[in-house]
């Protein structure tokens, strides 16, 4: 008989099988020489085993760990946030695994929705900025405007509701600036100009 090989197992969970290989022998001058199997068959009270089952390696299972809070999960609309989960595939001595070796269709779900009231998104504005003009009635001064969470300061996207309150407005001492000083000088025709340029009579049209 030969020897036992490794143990094959193709699936977790179901035991696994060794082969070997089992001939029949006989005694001949003090060494074994192959015989007839019939002649084993006669001699031998029963044929052994070519195959025998092996251990069973058990199959990775799914593990969840505890929800997050609802009171400190993010917000995801008015009144509502998401909790979370670790979930991992773990061999039996609690080693972590590829999450292929699980089955997929009892994973566990990572994700899920809960009530809190907490969730209410809310407009903020910073400080206005300067006034873009220093002379003349104009101007108008701008701020940044953004829909948050009211208690994590967090983007809220399309959450908030109610009016929106203005980015921009006119200066409040507008009307109490100087006058700007004209910065632009009136042009004057330039009869020296040559013909060196294609655009050179589209200029002298412009100074006309």
């Amino acid at each position: 008989m030969g020897h036992w090989t490794d143990c094959k197992q193709s699936t977790c969970g179901v035991a696994g099988y060794q082969a070997r290989e089992v001939t029949c022998t006989v005694m001949v001058d003090g060494k074994r020489k192959p015989g007839d199997q019939r002649l084993c068959t006669a001699l031998a009270s029963a044929r052994p085993p070519e195959t025998r089952p092996c251990h069973r390696e058990e199959c990775p299972r799914w593990d969840a760990s505890d929800w997050t809070e609802c009171s400190s999960a993010p917000c995801v609309r008015e009144g509502t946030a998401k909790q979370r989960r670790d979930v991992r595939c773990l061999m039996q001595n609690g080693e972590a695994v590829d999450e292929d070796r699980c089955d997929k269709t009892q994973r566990p779900k990572s994700r899920k929705e809960c009530e809190n009231h907490s969730c209410k998104a809310e407009w903020h504005t910073s400080d206005w900025g300067s006034c873009s003009s220093n002379c003349g009635t104009g101007g108008v001064q701008l701020r940044l405007l953004s829909c948050v969470w009211a208690t994590t300061k967090a983007a809220a996207g399309r959450n908030c509701e109610g009016r929106r309150p203005p980015a921009a407005r006119p200066c409040p001492h507008g009307d109490s600036l100087p006058p700007c000083r004209p910065t632009a000088l009136p042009l004057q025709q330039d009869e020296s100009c040559e013909d060196n340029s294609r655009y050179c009579d589209i200029i002298k049209v412009f100074h006309s």
